[in-house]
């Protein structure tokens, strides 16, 4: 709920206080006011967007980082169902993965809606406690880079129809 810029300068993804997820770019002309307004209290931007209402985004193709590249992407199925996918790339193990064919792994797993994040240093995945991604020449888990954002998700005791 912390409003840190103004104006939108690159595609972002908000996510609304009933779990959905919507993507917007530059020419939306976004209000910050209405998203909170809206109760939306978390943004990220890096984009591009990948999925928008089961439909590829316009970026994927010409998007300078379009090629094979380190990737981590949320999706939504619907609300409050998220895929999130991970690749890494740059590495003997892994060339990374192409935007075109990272949108199709969100299609594959039924989302109508993705959104790439930064993917390489600045993304982890971390399950049970252990990385379970790498990064060039990093294989102790220790290269990431330092970023003052973080999506995660956790157990919670509560069932949908008790959410606040």
């Amino acid at each position: 709920g912390i409003v840190y810029k103004k104006v939108i300068k690159q595609d972002m993804m908000a996510i609304y206080p009933g779990g959905e997820l919507i993507c917007y770019t530059t020419e939306d002309n976004i209000i910050y006011e209405n998203l909170l307004y809206d109760g939306v209290r978390d943004t990220l931007s890096f984009g591009p967007i990948l999925l928008d209402e089961g439909e590829y985004g316009k970026d994927i193709y010409t998007n300078f980082l379009a090629g094979a590249n380190p990737r981590c992407a949320s999706g939504m199925v619907e609300p409050g169902h998220y895929v999130i996918i991970l690749s890494d790339g740059r590495n003997p193990t892994s060339a990374g993965i192409t935007l075109k064919r990272f949108t199709d792994l969100f299609i594959d797993q039924g989302c109508v809606k993705a959104y790439n994040l930064d993917g390489g240093q600045s993304a982890a995945m971390i399950f049970m406690g252990e990385y379970v991604n790498t990064h060039q020449n990093d294989y102790t888990g220790k290269g990431f880079r330092a970023i003052g954002e973080i999506v995660y998700f956790g157990t919670s005791q509560l069932v949908p129809d008790e959410l606040p």
